[in-house]
């Protein structure tokens, strides 16, 4: 009996949790290294496609980024301003790699958490570039403008949220919203915060 194949989503979520140990799978190539080791610009050699994989917090300065509820105003609405600020460090030496690549490469955005939101804003911020956006467990990144914008946009995206994750309901207030309908499900168990919201959890519950 053959296995069947990974969807590009399960693929995406397998690469972010590679971010995490930095280790990663000998098909794929390291075209660019992001700074703070949030993750990296690499091609499938098999397929061509290339991904900006971003892992989400993994000590305490990430968290802090994380703890910056401010919106800040951009002509796309207001976004968080860690998100922000984490996405234009990412932006310039990224933009010249992309640069780099063949004309009509697939090209894949994921992220987990952190890395989730960082992917929405970078999803803005290269637009018109078609691509695509796989988000786990992404907290609200803008307001309801930024929102809007995003959704206008018409990225292709699959936000993928545990209901029992306490980090997609965050943050609270301050006029925060989602972008586009998420694609949810219930694993874990009331109060277990980080079992909820670990990337274990989430591959095991995508199609």
């Amino acid at each position: 009996m053959s296995v069947p194949a990974l969807s590009d989503a399960a693929v995406c979520a397998h690469l972010v949790k590679s971010a995490y140990s930095n280790t990663l799978p000998p098909r794929y190539e390291v075209l660019f290294t992001l700074p703070d080791d949030f993750g990296w610009l690499l091609k499938d050699t098999e397929t061509g496609t290339a991904g900006v994989i971003i892992r989400g917090a993994r000590d305490l300065s990430d968290w802090l980024c994380n703890s910056h509820f401010e919106l800040q105003k951009t002509p796309c609405g207001g976004i968080h301003e860690g998100f922000w600020e984490a996405a234009n460090s990412f932006w310039l030496p990224l933009c010249m790699e992309l640069n780099q690549l063949p004309k009509g490469t697939r090209l894949v955005l994921a992220g987990h958490s952190l890395g989730a939101a960082i992917a929405t804003v970078l999803a803005v911020q290269l637009y018109p570039l078609p691509l695509e956006v796989y988000t786990f467990a992404s907290p609200k990144t803008g307001d309801a403008r930024f929102a809007k914008v995003y959704n206008m946009l018409k990225i292709k995206t699959e936000r993928y949220t545990n209901r029992l994750d306490i980090v997609p309901h965050l943050p609270e207030g301050f006029g925060y919203r989602h972008v586009c309908p998420g694609i949810e499900f219930n694993d874990g168990h009331i109060g277990a915060i980080l079992e909820n919201h670990t990337l274990d959890t989430y591959i095991r519950n995508i199609k």
